[in-house]
């Protein structure tokens, strides 16, 4: 892929009334979160492109054995992984219109094509745009990457639930590279300082350790179980929340393309995000942040220790005041 634009600088004529036809095939792409970023990356195409809306088309007839995680990772959980996280995503997605999911290899698709140098053979060398960067190619030329939503009745129950006098946590427990792991001891300190500031704390637990280990309850801190597996519930109680605090994962990466306050550590955390895998994923050095974001959604480039979790919450506390 030449550039993640796909010469969309040529192509800002008015097609309201037309979709986007996004194509995520499998044989290419990992089945994570990931897929959030390129739902992010189509959207920027089809808001240059002015098209009315898109269409989502996730490829399975074959999938993808690259890294650890693809080989480790079943097929059956690999098919699950698609209706939990990828069509969770896209309900997140105001404009996707449609959303098909297909084991048959296909032999086209009509309409207007992203990736556009998709093709029903497979074809070696080809790369799924799915990496962060492109996203901020496509900010630069005029997209608001700003587009991920919680449905009106999912903020309706979390209200109901927890009001919006409330702090979430998004821990990180998985036996995909643990290295990465949220520090339980160290968050459950922070959950009484939060606590005793008269602030309430709602916690995500993993979803991989919600069905396996369940580490997190080891601590006698509150958890909605339900936004671990609804990522509608979920981004309800992102949006209805004070602030979001989180180590680096998956479904937290989604929230710097949302209205949701959040406070991110542990990017620097394990083998193998360091400072390269950073630029070269998300298109600027370790310590920036993206340039839409507001003050209050912070890549904090810090280890998630008790003092600097202290601290970044007495900012935003002092910032909401």
């Amino acid at each position: 892929m030449a550039t993640a634009t796909e010469s969309s600088t040529n192509m800002k004529n008015s097609h309201s009334n037309e979709r986007l036809t996004a194509i995520y095939d499998m044989r290419y792409a990992p089945a994570t979160f990931d897929f959030g970023t390129f739902l992010i990356i189509a959207d920027c195409i089809r808001q240059i492109r002015n098209y009315g809306g898109m269409a989502v088309n996730i490829l399975s007839h074959e999938f993808r054995s690259k890294t650890p995680r693809d080989v480790a990772t079943s097929r059956a959980e690999k098919l699950w992984r698609i209706s939990n996280i990828f069509q969770g995503v896209s309900s997140l997605l105001p404009s996707i219109k449609e959303f098909n999911v297909s084991q048959d290899p296909p032999q086209k698709f009509d309409g207007n094509l992203f990736p556009y140098e998709w093709q029903p053979a497979y074809k070696e060398g080809y790369i799924v745009p799915y990496l962060a960067r492109y996203v901020l190619d496509l900010y630069r030329e005029g997209a608001n990457p700003n587009v991920l939503r919680a449905s009106e009745m999912a903020l309706t129950t979390i209200n109901n639930l927890y009001g919006n006098n409330y702090i979430t946590f998004t821990l990180r427990n998985s036996r995909q590279q643990d290295d990465r792991n949220t520090n339980l001891d160290e968050w459950y300190r922070f959950y009484q300082y939060i606590q005793a500031a008269g602030i309430q704390v709602v916690v995500i637990p993993d979803q991989e350790d919600l069905f396996t280990d369940k580490k997190f309850a080891a601590y006698p801190w509150q958890v909605f179980e339900s936004a671990a597996i609804n990522l509608d519930l979920r981004f309800a109680l992102y949006e209805n929340a004070m602030s979001n605090f989180c180590t680096s994962n998956g479904p937290c990466s989604l929230l710097f393309y949302s209205n949701c306050s959040v406070y991110q550590f542990d990017q620097l955390k394990g083998n193998n995000t360091q400072r390269e895998f950073w630029t070269r994923n998300l298109g600027f050095e370790p310590g920036g942040n993206y340039p839409w974001c507001r003050k209050d959604q912070v890549m904090t480039w810090q280890p998630s220790e008790f003092k600097l979790l202290c601290q970044y919450f007495d900012a935003c506390k002092e910032q909401a005041a």
